[in-house]
């Protein structure tokens, strides 16, 4: 990306997956890590605390998303660019799925936590 060719030309190259930048020198999921203050409106209520996001060892693309819900259970998330996938997984007794994305220093999540028939659906926004 960026980089000059041979014949002048300058190479607009795709970067290898979960990176980005002039070089793709620049981890797509650093932007998302970092401890936040988050406050969520769910079905059931209201509710402010801290969540924190970390890289996983698991992928290139993958965060840790630590205390959504207010739980202190861990989810993983997707990053591509400035987007979050939460795709469905164990959450508890139940399960969770959402998405999300990061501008500058504010994270904003929506997602669904089911526990049987019951569902509830949260949509809130974090800063670093």
């Amino acid at each position: 990306k960026g980089t000059p060719t041979a014949n002048g030309d300058v190479c607009d190259c795709a970067c290898n997956t979960g990176y980005e930048g002039d070089k793709c020198e620049t981890e797509m999921r650093t932007k998302f890590v970092g401890t936040y203050a988050y406050h969520e409106s769910c079905t059931s209520g209201t509710d402010t605390y801290t969540v924190s996001v970390s890289t996983s060892s698991s992928s290139i693309t993958e965060v840790s998303i630590n205390n959504i819900y207010n739980t202190g259970i861990i989810v993983k998330g997707t990053v591509s660019g400035t987007g979050l996938t939460i795709a469905s997984q164990p959450f508890g007794n139940g399960t969770i799925s959402g998405s999300g994305s990061i501008s500058g220093n504010t994270l904003t999540l929506s997602y669904s936590v089911s526990l049987g028939a019951a569902t509830d659906a949260c949509s809130g926004s974090g800063t670093k």
